[in-house]
């Protein structure tokens, strides 16, 4: 069964219809550190943290309104993301699901006019530096990443259950 999402829509506290180019979801990297056993035959990378990566906003033309929101580099910004998810059984649409991205950052840069090339529309960007990602597949959690709160649940199992316990943070 085939699974196709192309279709999307972004919200900046308020919709953002027909304003946005493409949106780019942060990655998720894992931060390891190198372990060297006398005993061992190499070295290994052993996982010890979570790392958002920068995400990215490009819009069609410029946006006063949204320049000014994005412009302010101390204010975080709460950005969500729905989508459309269609399941296709052979050539034929078997379901649509609803997707939902949430994310939480700062800008890193922003680009208000952009490239301006003759006869084209020049698109606005921004760069933004994520601390929390959550993503929703049919209203249920699949991921939630919060990085100042020591959030990291998969499937609604909290990851670091034992280790916020152990910390006595709970």
């Amino acid at each position: 069964m085939a699974t196709i999402l192309t279709n999307a829509h972004l919200y900046l506290g308020t919709s953002q219809f027909g304003k946005v180019n493409e949106f780019k979801f942060p990655d998720i990297s894992t931060v390891t550190v190198e372990s060297k056993p006398i005993d061992f035959i190499g070295k290994v990378k052993l996982p010890i943290g979570i790392e958002l990566d920068n995400s990215a906003i490009r819009l069609n033309g410029f946006d006063a309104d949204v320049f000014t929101l994005l412009s302010d580099i101390n204010k975080e910004h709460i950005i969500t993301i729905r989508g459309n998810l269609k399941k296709f059984n052979g050539n034929t649409l078997a379901e649509e699901i609803p997707v939902k991205g949430v994310i939480k950052a700062i800008t890193k840069k922003i680009t208000p006019l952009g490239t301006i090339k003759q006869q084209e529309n020049a698109q606005f960007s921004v760069e933004l530096i994520p601390h929390a990602v959550k993503i929703e597949h049919k209203g249920n959690v699949l991921l939630e990443v919060d990085i100042p709160n020591n959030i990291y649940v998969i499937d609604g199992v909290d990851q670091l259950a034992k280790m916020k316990l152990n910390l006595g943070l709970v």
